[in-house]
C-alpha cells in the first residue's frame, strides 16, 4: 500500500487513514490519567504507570483510552 500511495506519511490526504472524531472531555481524560475511571484493572495499571514509569499493561491502557474516544491532546 505505501509503494502505491504518495500520501502514505500524511493523515489528511492518505485514503487509508480514518479521521476519528476524538472527544475533548478533559474531566474523563484526567480521571484516566489519575487511575480513577471506575474500572479497577485499568485504574491499577494507570497508578502503576504513574508511580513506576513503566508498565507492561501500556497497550491495554492505550486501547482503553481509544475505546473511550479520549484525545491525548
Amino acid at each position: 500500500m505505501s509503494v502505491d500511495n504518495p500520501f502514505y506519511a500524511e493523515m489528511k490526504r492518505n485514503p487509508i487513514c480514518l479521521d476519528i472524531p476524538w472527544h475533548e472531555d478533559q474531566e474523563n481524560l484526567e480521571s484516566w490519567k489519575q487511575g480513577k475511571t471506575g474500572y479497577p484493572f485499568i485504574d491499577a495499571a494507570m497508578r502503576q504507570l504513574v508511580q513506576e514509569k513503566n508498565n507492561p499493561l501500556k497497550k491495554t491502557q492505550t486501547e482503553f483510552q481509544c475505546k473511550l474516544d479520549l484525545s491525548h491532546r
